[in-house]
């Protein structure tokens, strides 16, 4: 999907199996996407982006909170996500997971 053969909806099914297995976390998955979240091509980063932000809302759907256990992943990903604002190309996906993760927070208080 991210290097433009497949459709994103594929990409989120196998991540989606994976994470309500508990089989990877939020944490791997953003490990695995490294090469294309610093791809050159803004394309393939936004891309990249968009689908950490998806693999967001299914960890917080299956788990419905990040908890205390997770505390240094969502640390790292509020770090993550102010950088993609920062890049031209991730704006509107850094906007979105720092939403997602500040609802999940007051949620979760």
């Amino acid at each position: 999907y991210i290097a433009g053969d497949g459709k994103q909806g594929d990409a989120l099914e196998v991540i989606k199996k994976g994470i309500s297995e508990r089989a990877y976390g939020l944490e791997q998955v953003v490990q695995a996407l490294e090469p294309y979240l610093t791809n050159t091509k803004d394309v393939i980063r936004q891309r990249g982006v968009a689908l950490v932000v998806e693999t967001l809302s299914v960890f917080l759907e299956e788990r419905r909170h990040i908890d205390k256990d997770d505390a240094t992943n969502f640390e790292a990903l509020t770090v993550f996500f102010v950088a993609k604002i920062k890049d031209h190309a991730c704006v509107r996906e850094g906007i979105r997971g720092l939403h997602l993760l500040a609802s999940s927070s007051s949620s979760s208080s």
